[in-house]
């Protein structure tokens, strides 16, 4: 018989708090970096994207990403004894899953279905996978500090 792991929501919880406002300033900054390396192809495709956004959106992304990232940590807490030992290597793959299975399939369809230039989508892919790798290594050093504090305090 499989010995049944438990899952610790505390745990889960706690790293998606800790996760959260990182989580979306690397992404952003990826973002940010993307839009300066390819200044010419963006600036070519400026009615593409919204003028403005409404008040709440910060709020609505924030709440959107936190469900997405507990999500990612639930994942991760299930499937961490089977992956590398040490924590940047989880974190690599942990980013390289969410690379391939979110923003490399963005990245085609807005290539190929959108006017974005193919070059500004293959900025969007590079720097997606960048950020998905820092973004994977932060919630596994983040759920390691967490759970090794909490398996100190039991």
């Amino acid at each position: 018989m499989a010995k049944e792991k438990s899952i610790d929501m505390k745990t889960i919880f706690l790293t998606s708090m800790f996760a959260i406002i990182p989580f979306t300033i690397i992404n952003q900054a990826f973002s940010v970096l993307n839009k300066s390396l390819s200044g010419r192809d963006y600036i070519s495709m400026k009615n593409y994207f919204a003028k403005s956004q409404p008040d709440y959106y910060p709020v609505l992304i924030m709440f959107i990403l936190f469900f997405t990232v507990m999500a990612i940590v639930t994942v991760y807490s299930i499937i961490h004894t089977r992956l590398p030992g040490h924590w940047v290597l989880r974190g690599a793959l942990i980013g390289i899953v969410l690379f391939l299975v979110a923003d490399l399939p963005y990245a085609a369809y807005t290539g190929f279905t959108t006017v974005i230039p193919l070059s500004y989508a293959r900025g969007i892919a590079i720097w997606g996978l960048a950020g998905n790798i820092v973004n994977g290594s932060l919630i596994a050093y983040i759920y390691m500090k967490i759970s090794d504090s909490e398996t100190r305090n039991k």
